[in-house]
């Protein structure tokens, strides 16, 4: 039987933000001294995953610098190289991926394109827009990274199987959707103030 993830069962209103439901919402709220521990809890899990985010960072940089490349391009190469994007990717995808601007993309896609790393095409579906490629050159640059990435990742999260693995990609997923979430509320009522 598979087990429940209790946190990523769906959402519900809870003033004007919305949050994971939770099969605890009928207990009694958590006494002072709880609250405290749940409050140290989230800072603890918080603080974690700075330092999880800024290690993960640091090392990409690293890789990056190693193969002569920015950090931002080598995520744009790195995602290119996916294969669900192995016909092209636009621009705006591309930017929405990595959580960046089109505008900041576009610089460094020209970069990568003057390296002889990305072709632009355009996009048969939307004259208006380009679609972006690995060159062969592109290709060969990033499948050298891509066996020290895999070993990297290893180092990482090799001792977790793989349902754990989906699951915590889940979990982050649904924080990550809940802290986006948030942060348009919070950006909401500081332009409505």
């Amino acid at each position: 039987m598979a087990k429940l993830n209790p946190f990523i069962t769906g959402k519900t209103a809870f003033g004007s933000a919305l949050i994971s439901e939770s099969p605890f919402s009928d207990m009694p709220p958590a006494s002072p001294e709880l609250a405290d521990t749940r409050s140290s809890q989230y800072q603890k899990l918080l603080r974690n995953l700075d330092q999880l985010s800024s290690t993960l960072t640091s090392t990409r940089k690293v890789m990056a610098e190693k193969i002569g490349l920015s950090t931002p391009q080598l995520n744009i190469l790195l995602t290119l190289a996916e294969p669900e994007n192995s016909r092209g990717v636009n621009v705006r995808d591309v930017a929405s991926m990595l959580n960046v601007s089109g505008a900041f993309i576009t610089v460094e896609v020209n970069k990568l394109v003057e390296a002889g790393y990305i072709l632009k095409a355009t996009n048969p579906k939307d004259r208006r827009s380009v679609l972006l490629r690995l060159t062969g050159n592109g290709k060969r640059k990033i499948d050298d990274t891509l066996i020290e990435l895999e070993q990297y990742n290893e180092q990482v999260f090799g001792h977790l199987s793989s349902l754990e693995l989906d699951d915590l990609r889940n979990l982050v997923s649904s924080l990550l959707d809940n802290g986006q979430e948030l942060l348009a509320n919070l950006n909401s009522q500081r332009s409505n103030s």
